[in-house]
């Protein structure tokens, strides 16, 4: 990977080699594209949505699994599979986003309502707090918007649902609101 998160202090930004767009269609393969996502920034290359859902369709036949969707370590798996993903690559769990300076990260969340009722910036509803499903997405950037003492920290992340989501594919959240609905938070990176 030759490129550099563009940082300042505490702020970590990979939106300029993200490609986002990807459209997952009612396939449930989110965590697949999740991962994907994060390997196109990583190797700076185009990975296509036919080549995701591939990965995902051939993993769940060669393991016999019914149902939708898949856990992040089953996506990577899928993705290692279908050469996604190169060998040399390992995943990590994460606690937090403290990491996120060294390969953007994929992320679990507890989705509400609000997800599907971002505004023209790609801001998902804070107020809506019924949850209604899971989905994985990839977590591109945080940082700080405004000014002291009106300072709020965001998350932006990648989704799957196409560019007519959110802004151009983005979706942007507080980071307190991200703390409360991340379900699990993993990171894709060589192996020391």
């Amino acid at each position: 990977m030759s490129n550099k998160p563009l940082r300042d202090g505490n702020d970590v930004s990979w939106l300029p080699w993200a490609r986002p767009g990807d459209n997952q269609g009612q396939s449930g393969a989110c965590s697949v594209f999740a991962v994907a996502n994060c390997m196109e920034i990583i190797l700076e290359d185009e990975i296509s949505d036919q080549t995701c859902l591939d990965a995902y369709y051939d993993y769940k036949r060669a393991e016999n699994q019914s149902g939708v969707g898949l856990y992040i370590p089953e996506a990577f798996a899928a993705c290692q599979r279908a050469h996604i993903v190169p060998a040399e690559f390992k995943l990590f769990e994460e606690h937090d986003l403290r990491n996120l300076f060294r390969a953007p990260m994929v992320a679990t969340y507890a989705l509400t309502v609000g997800w599907t009722h971002t505004n023209s910036a790609g801001c998902v509803d804070h107020k809506e707090k019924s949850r209604w499903a899971e989905h994985a997405e990839a977590v591109v950037a945080k940082g700080t918007i405004g000014k002291p003492p009106a300072e709020q920290h965001i998350v932006w992340i990648e989704n799957s649902w196409g560019n007519s989501q959110g802004y151009h594919g983005f979706e942007v959240m507080l980071e307190s609101f991200h703390k409360q609905h991340v379900t699990s938070l993993w990171q894709i990176r060589m192996a020391a």
